[in-house]
């Protein structure tokens, strides 16, 4: 069966509320499929998180970037 971004998304959210089992059961999900789910968002915010962390290498150190800063 194919599930929708949103509804993958909303899964999340709810079993981040209150708990992959529970979450599992209301949505007649397996623990495995939604566990698979939770497991690819963790890795895809920990790819981004490492390319950020490259970015900010390339420019030298957090502190040299000066980014959208809003003038005063």
């Amino acid at each position: 069966m194919t599930y929708s971004k949103e509804f993958k998304q909303q899964a999340i959210k709810l079993s981040d509320e209150i708990g992959t089992k529970k979450a599992c059961e209301q949505l007649g999900l397996t623990y495995f499929t939604l566990g698979d789910w939770r497991k690819k968002l963790y890795r895809n915010a920990q790819r981004l998180v490492s390319q950020k962390r490259l970015f900010f290498y390339a420019l030298g150190t957090p502190q040299n970037y000066k980014g959208n800063k809003r003038k005063e």
